[in-house]
């Protein structure tokens, strides 16, 4: 039997963060972006309480590692391109690395009460963030990376520590700074996920959240087509409102800002039906980054929110 046949898949029946029934909830049609799951067909199910999308059906979620596997890289199919994005040491990876510290300093660092001297990166991929967390900030910062994989990731520095899921959440540790971008969407339970974390932060610790906003104006533009949906791995999609709430669930608290990750390359590679994410999608949507913020301009929007999160 095969990977695809053995995924299971569940219809949604209550708010992942109201607990509201959504059984008779607006349904808006998508398309999937797993190539594990052609064929069947996905929607997103928003909650008229909170406005916190669903995906549904959704995927067992002790079944979500058949969707994670990095190995798959090595073999040379790149269906986890969006979420492991392979580190290859070129030109565009150091352009990549830049664009890195220069968010971290200008959305995080900068923001922070005084320079931390631990950090996670929980869901840390390929170790991009990690890596350039570690070397923005030296010796003065003991970084950790966090992620549901065994392994360490390959490109993941030298200077970084690795901890599988399993292993960080079954220890004690205060950290100051816990980053938790493009997590939150693909967390079977986002609240209870913010709440573990936030028990690991020091008492002016900051959890830094960033995820794709389900009200964006490209969202509203491409429609069932929005990269932003990616289903099945998106099991959630956020809006101020819905984020603002999961926070508030999880005893954190944060002002709520719209900000930018250029996905126009993604987005072009969904419309067209590529089958892969290669460097002219990456070019092409540095070239068109302009028209995204144009779009989220027009739309008084943003492509994503962020907090810097803290204990209440």
């Amino acid at each position: 039997m095969s990977e695809v046949d053995e995924l299971r898949l569940h219809e949604r029946v209550e708010c992942a963060i109201c607990g509201g029934p959504l059984a008779h909830c607006r349904r808006e049609a998508v398309d999937s972006h797993e190539p594990m799951t052609v064929g069947i067909e996905f929607a997103v199910v928003v909650c008229p309480i909170c406005e916190l999308g669903h995906t549904t059906p959704y995927p067992d979620p002790d079944q979500l590692g058949l969707l994670y596997d990095e190995s798959k890289l090595v073999e040379g199919v790149d269906m986890n391109a969006r979420d492991f994005d392979a580190i290859r040491g070129n030109w565009i990876d150091r352009v990549k690395d830049h664009v890195a510290r220069r968010n971290m300093s200008s959305r995080i660092l900068r923001s922070l009460p005084h320079p931390p001297r631990s950090a996670v990166d929980f869901g840390a991929g390929n170790g991009r963030y990690a890596s350039q967390l570690a070397r923005a900030c030296g010796s003065k910062l003991d970084v950790t990376a966090v992620d549901y994989q065994p392994d360490r990731p390959r490109a993941l520095s030298d200077s970084v520590t690795y901890s599988p899921v399993s292993e960080f959440l079954s220890t004690d540790g205060a950290y100051d700074l816990i980053i938790l971008r493009h997590v939150l969407e693909h967390a079977p339970e986002p609240v209870a996920l913010l709440s573990s974390l936030a028990e690991r932060l020091s008492s002016d610790g900051v959890i830094y959240v960033e995820i794709p906003n389900m009200d964006s104006g490209l969202a509203k533009l491409t429609g069932r087509r929005w990269t932003g949906y990616y289903v099945p791995r998106h099991l959630f999609h956020f809006n101020s409102r819905s984020f603002a709430l999961a926070m508030e669930n999880a005893g954190l608290r944060g002002e709520i800002r719209g900000c930018e990750l250029p996905i126009m390359g993604n987005q072009l590679a969904e419309l067209l039906g590529a089958s892969e994410y290669g460097p002219a999608y990456q070019i092409l949507g540095a070239a068109l980054y302009p028209v995204q913020r144009a779009v989220e301009m027009v739309a008084r929007s943003s492509g994503c929110l962020m907090s810097l999160c803290r204990l209440r």
